[in-house]
């Protein structure tokens, strides 16, 4: 499955859990259990065993906080609550990263046209 969010795509074992080959479980560290984990945090979801309450960036520990939190992500967005990030919890994540990424994108350019619109009416 081919990744969408660069945040995801340029991270070449993102890419092999994109496609199961193998996905990502508990007990795995690194570079990409820290993306995933600061996707989650950025979606919504609290870790703060991950981010040590907020005033870190995720560790990159597949602990059970992680398992946790990737499964109640997977029952909110109707996948299957197994803890295991493979083809459909990447394809969701990337999803849900790309569309916030194109709404918070979409809200800086109204708020510059807004801004724009105030300033050239004040000429």
């Amino acid at each position: 499955m081919a990744l969408r969010s660069g945040r995801f795509a340029k991270n070449a074992r993102l890419v092999q859990v994109s496609n199961n080959n193998p996905a990502m479980r508990q007990g795995e560290k690194g570079d990409a259990v820290a993306i995933v984990q600061q996707s989650l945090v950025d979606l919504g979801f609290d870790m703060p065993i991950t981010t040590k309450n907020g005033l870190s960036l995720a560790d990159g520990i597949f602990g059970q906080e992680t398992l946790r939190i990737v499964k109640l992500f997977q029952t909110q967005n109707g996948l299957t609550a197994d803890g295991i990030v493979g083809r459909n919890t990447m394809a969701m994540l990337d999803d849900l990263i790309v569309a916030q990424s194109t709404a918070k994108s979409g809200s800086q350019n109204l708020q510059s046209r807004n801004q724009f619109a105030v300033t050239t009416a004040k000429v």
